[in-house]
């Protein structure tokens, strides 16, 4: 399956929780979530298109282990990229099983237009200490990865590598609860 794929996914096995800022679906074991409030800089702006997906599913694959927690966070622009506490949205899920899925409503400004761009980060905590590990180098230790499923050659790939670009995702074709799916494969 390629890194971005639309399609239809069914909600009677979701588990819906309530958030101020977005309604959060998550799956698979998820634990709990945070959300952060900042907002985006006009780098990645609003979507003008209405027929923008509602959902957006991201399906987390090559976990290490059953241990600790895979944490994702999501960005609409490149200022902030990869550092959780400016992300547009966040979450922790505890690995139960070999893949998980985080789903949610397509990420929206404070006005309720659809962010154009977005990039999402991932990796497994296997200690579940809050962080990212590295060696002395400041080589992960722990599995990780981004939409699009780049591989950045010293250090992590830009927010330019791994942005999902929402208009050109045909979503005309798809049922009323369309989804765009993302894989993101942790290595």
């Amino acid at each position: 399956m390629s890194p971005i794929a639309a399609r239809f996914a069914p909600s009677a096995s979701f588990v819906y929780l309530r958030s101020p800022i977005l309604s959060g679906l998550l799956v698979l074991g998820a634990i709990g979530c945070g959300f952060c409030t900042l907002g985006c800089s006009e780098t990645s702006p609003p979507a003008a298109s209405t027929s923008a997906p509602r959902k957006l599913r991201v399906e987390i694959s090559g976990l290490a282990d059953l241990k600790g927690v895979c944490r994702l966070a999501i960005y609409c622009s490149a200022k902030g990229f990869n550092d959780p506490d400016q992300s547009l949205e966040r979450t922790a899920i505890d690995v139960t099983t070999e893949a998980l899925i985080w789903e949610l409503p397509w990420p929206t400004d404070p006005n309720g237009l659809p962010f154009e761009r977005l990039a999402i980060a991932a990796h497994h905590d296997r200690n579940d200490n809050g962080k990212l590990d590295k060696n002395a180098l400041g080589i992960p230790t722990e599995p990780y990865g981004f939409s699009n499923n780049p591989r950045g050659m010293f250090g992590p790939p830009s927010f330019e590598q791994s942005a999902i670009n929402q208009s050109s995702l045909d979503v005309s074709l798809l049922p009323d609860e369309e989804s765009v799916v993302i894989s993101i494969v942790l290595h």
